[in-house]
């Protein structure tokens, strides 16, 4: 059985983070929406203090393998949320085992994550990870059926978040053109805010063999973010 300390690392990673931000003219071509969990959850509280306010990072809560639980961390993290009441949270990706899973089982899972989800309170937005994807066209459709765009961004008070993802269909891990643009413009008309929020799954330099499998790619994006200054890069990937 897993120890605890294992299932912390391979779960969830827990961090609120307190942004200070000046006013920006953000704009999005693409906005990006809660997950679904519940009605009210998608309903995000606006900013009492635009400048300052807290946020959770955390994901990778599936489960180890096929047919088995998804680890208690993700539910303690969802419980505290609703006790700290955060302004949102953004998760970065492998919410459900997937991977092999039948279609049916998939869904399964988005149900068992969403429910636990709920428990929150708090508007949680996500980018998909490997798991979710797993190069596979008919699980990319289960997740924007269950969760919501691919990729896209949002703001909060003067701050601007972008969800990207990195496990486009036929890639391999990577970024593809359409979705490279459309950062390049989400970056250009937000260029002007004090705080941008990348987070993805596969971190651009992976110290494992995940991640972008086309180098060049990976570079592309990487002169994206230092053009535009981007200093708050997110991603909790740890293993396949």
């Amino acid at each position: 059985m897993e120890s605890e300390l294992f299932m912390l690392k391979r779960a969830c990673f827990l961090s609120l983070l307190c942004c200070f931000a000046l006013p920006s003219a953000a704009d999005t071509t693409r906005p990006l929406a809660p997950l679904p969990a519940t009605p009210e959850i998608r309903k995000v509280v606006p900013a009492v203090d635009p400048d300052h306010f807290a946020f959770v990072l955390a994901g990778d809560n599936r489960a180890a393998g096929r047919n088995l639980p998804m680890p208690p961390t993700a539910g303690r993290i969802f419980e505290e949320m609703r006790l700290l009441q955060p302004a949102l949270a953004v998760w970065t990706g492998d919410s459900i085992y997937g991977s092999d899973d039948s279609v049916g089982e998939a869904d399964a899972e988005y149900d068992a994550f969403l429910s636990l989800a709920a428990l929150s309170k708090t508007p949680i937005y996500n980018a998909p990870g490997n798991h979710e994807i797993f190069d596979r066209p008919e699980l990319a459709a289960l997740y924007k059926k269950r969760m919501g765009r691919l990729y896209g961004s949002f703001d909060y008070g003067h701050s601007h978040f972008i969800a990207l993802n990195t496990e486009e269909i036929g890639l391999g891990g990577g970024i593809g053109k359409e979705q490279r643009d459309w950062l390049e413009r989400d970056l250009e008309a937000n260029k002007n805010a004090a705080h941008i929020f990348a987070f993805t799954h596969h971190p651009l330099f992976a110290r494992t063999k995940e991640g972008f499998s086309d180098l060049a790619n990976r570079d592309d994006i990487h002169k994206l973010f230092v053009k535009y200054g981007i200093k708050h890069v997110c991603s909790l990937a740890f293993s396949s």
